[in-house]
């Protein structure tokens, strides 16, 4: 079963701190982006913090 994106959670700064799944796990953007790629994680285009994870990289 595919897990998705429930919530972002941000720093004052800007930053992507935690992404929160529905299965409950709490994982870094690096590893969401990552589970996204792998095609084990789905939500991120509809919140939008895929690009903005991919912007941060740079």
């Amino acid at each position: 079963m595919k897990d998705y994106v429930s919530k972002v959670e941000f720093h004052p700064n800007g930053f992507i701190t935690n992404v929160y799944t529905t299965d409950g796990r709490i994982i870094s953007y690096q590893k969401a982006i990552l589970e996204h790629e792998e095609g084990s994680l789905g939500g991120l285009e509809e919140s939008d913090a895929l690009s903005y994870m991919k912007r941060m990289e740079y």
